[in-house]
C-alpha cells in the first residue's frame, strides 16, 4: 500500500495519547496513523520532527454571513481564518438574509457554498414560530441541525441586541429574554438529563 501524503517522525495527539509516529492521507482521508513502522510508504513524505501532529478542530457554531451578509464576512473568508487557526470543519449559523428557514433556502446556501470553502462543512436551518413544518425538509435538503427562535430575534419581536433567547442548544435565563411564554430555566446540550 502507498499514500498520497505520509506526515511522520512526529509526536501523534489523540484523545487517549500522544506517542511518536505519523499519519498517512490518501485521496483526502486518513489511511493510517500508528508508529512510523507501521505506516505505508508516501507519494509525498514529511519529517515532522519535533513537531506534534493533531487533529483539526472543529467549530460547531460559526456566522460567515453569506447570503446577504457578505461584506461582513463570507464563506471564503471566514473558511481561510479557520484552516489558519487549525479548524477543519465549521457549521455555520442560519441568521443570514434571508434566513435559512426552509428547503429551497438550505439549497441555495449549499450551492452558493461550492467552491468557496477550504475546511469541510455544514449548515443549520433556523426555527421560528411560523416554519415549524420545514424542519423535516430542512433536514431532507441537507441541515445537520437547527437554531431555534422562539423569541424571535431575526425579524418580527423587538428584542435587545445583546443576545439571542433561544438557541438550538440551550435557553437564556436573561430576564431580557423572558416572556410568558419562555421557560426560566437553563439546559445545555451538553447537560446529562436528571430525569
Amino acid at each position: 500500500m502507498s499514500a498520497d501524503l505520509v506526515i511522520k517522525n512526529g509526536t501523534v495527539v489523540t484523545p487517549e495519547q500522544s506517542f511518536k509516529g505519523g499519519v498517512a492521507i490518501q485521496d483526502g482521508a486518513f489511511v493510517a496513523i500508528g508508529a512510523d513502522n507501521s505506516l505505508p510508504k508516501g507519494n509525498e513524505e514529511v519529517d515532522a520532527k519535533g513537531k506534534h501532529i493533531l487533529p483539526g478542530i472543529i467549530d460547531g457554531h460559526v456566522h460567515f454571513r453569506e447570503p446577504g451578509l457578505g461584506h461582513k464576512e463570507d464563506f471564503t473568508t471566514g473558511s481561510t481564518a479557520a484552516v489558519c487557526g487549525g479548524v477543519t470543519m465549521i457549521m455555520d449559523m442560519p441568521n443570514v438574509q434571508p434566513p435559512t428557514a426552509d428547503a429551497e433556502k438550505v439549497k441555495d446556501k449549499i450551492k452558493l457554498a461550492e467552491g468557496k470553502f477550504l475546511t469541510d462543512y455544514a449548515f443549520y436551518g433556523v426555527v421560528v414560530q411560523t416554519n415549524t413544518g420545514d424542519i423535516l425538509p430542512m433536514a431532507q435538503a441537507g441541515v445537520i441541525g437547527y437554531k431555534i427562535f422562539f423569541g424571535e430575534t431575526i425579524g418580527n419581536l423587538p428584542f435587545p441586541d445583546d443576545g439571542m433567547c433561544l438557541e438550538a442548544f440551550a435557553i437564556s435565563p436573561s430576564p431580557a429574554c423572558r416572556s410568558a411564554s419562555t421557560p426560566r430555566t437553563a439546559r445545555s446540550w451538553r447537560t446529562t438529563p436528571t430525569s
